[in-house]
């Protein structure tokens, strides 16, 4: 059965339809949970969110012109509404993330980017480490493509914020990659 059909199926509530879309895309929406955050049991259960707003809001899924496009289309649509869901529950729980204050000195955006080139999987296995305020940040920023301005409105802070977590994240980033894949421990 082509995609579309399938897509059309879900629309209509046909749960065979909706059992083939959630297998096609768990893992994939479990890899894009997971750059958010690692624990196994949160993730499983935000992932299922997902694909239940997912199939509550099918009808807003808009075909793109073309055939071809329709899987890359759709897997954009629900990555991103997997990552809000993911970035909601972190919101709920923000309290807990921003464990301490930014000073006015923390604004400044770092001068030196980080200018090694890593492997995705290095990447996610370090971005593993950071604070669950600044793998959000970097997350939406670096990877989702979102502005600062952005990630303020979706996370109830200022740009300024933004940038300071970005800056921090990176910079843990750089200081985890000096210490893991340049002088690793032996």
């Amino acid at each position: 059965m082509p995609f579309a059909a399938v897509l059309v199926s879900c629309r209509a509530g046909d749960v065979s339809a909706q059992e083939f879309i959630y297998k096609e895309f768990y893992g994939y929406l479990l890899a894009v949970t997971r750059r958010y955050m690692n624990d196994e049991t949160q993730l499983e259960e935000l992932v299922n969110d997902a694909f239940l707003k997912i199939f509550n809001n099918l009808d807003r899924f808009v075909f793109p012109a073309q055939d071809v496009e329709l899987i890359k289309a759709f897997k954009g649509w629900i990555s991103r509404i997997a990552s809000r869901t993911v970035i909601d529950h972190l919101r709920i729980g923000k309290n807990r993330m921003l464990s301490h204050e930014i000073s006015d000195q923390d604004f400044e955006t770092p001068s030196q980017e980080m200018d090694v080139n890593l492997h995705v999987a290095d990447i996610l296995k370090l971005l593993e480490h950071l604070p669950p305020v600044h793998r959000v940040v970097f997350n939406m920023f670096e990877i989702e493509g979102f502005s600062h301005q952005e990630i303020a409105e979706q996370l109830k802070f200022t740009p300024n914020h933004s940038r300071t977590y970005l800056g921090r994240a990176k910079s843990q980033l750089r200081a985890l990659y000096q210490q893991n894949f340049l002088f690793p421990a032996r």
